[in-house]
């Protein structure tokens, strides 16, 4: 979380912490993640003040947010 490329809120915060993943692409070395396949189970986010789409890279064993 320390990484992420934005400022996030303290609820978006949250969210991403309690995150899961229910769909994306593997390009290369790198995760695609649409916010669709997003699901999370405390805090809030919403599509319009985040991205519609993040990109993870692999960085010492955890996914890291790069775009």
């Amino acid at each position: 979380m320390r990484n992420t490329p934005h400022l996030v809120r303290p609820a978006e915060r949250e969210a991403l912490r309690t995150v899961t993943v229910k769909g994306g692409r593997i390009v290369g070395e790198e995760a695609v993640i649409p916010f669709s396949a997003l699901h999370w189970t405390s805090g809030s986010m919403v599509e319009s003040t985040l991205q519609d789409k993040f990109t993870l890279r692999r960085e010492n064993q955890l996914w890291q947010i790069v775009k």
